[in-house]
């Protein structure tokens, strides 16, 4: 993870089994997606077969007040 002032970074990787797109019957990469989106952020996912996954999120940071760091929030 890292911040960059206006962005919250987010980067996973594993060297498991991996996926073929379109593959999987749960919700977990589905629920991210979702939740990033509804923060105005967003997220890769990169997987094959036998050669693991990455999932990277970006979001917006938030500063102390509840606004964006972007919106010039302390300005």
């Amino acid at each position: 993870m890292s911040y960059t002032g206006t962005e919250v970074l987010l980067d996973v990787r594993d060297d498991g089994r991996g996926f073929a797109e379109g593959d999987g019957t749960g919700f977990g990469l589905t629920s991210m997606r979702q939740r990033i989106r509804g923060v105005g952020g967003h997220m890769e996912v990169q997987s094959a077969p036998g050669e693991g996954t990455s999932v990277s999120a970006r979001v917006p940071a938030i500063v102390p007040g509840g606004t964006t760091a972007e919106n010039g929030a302390g300005r």
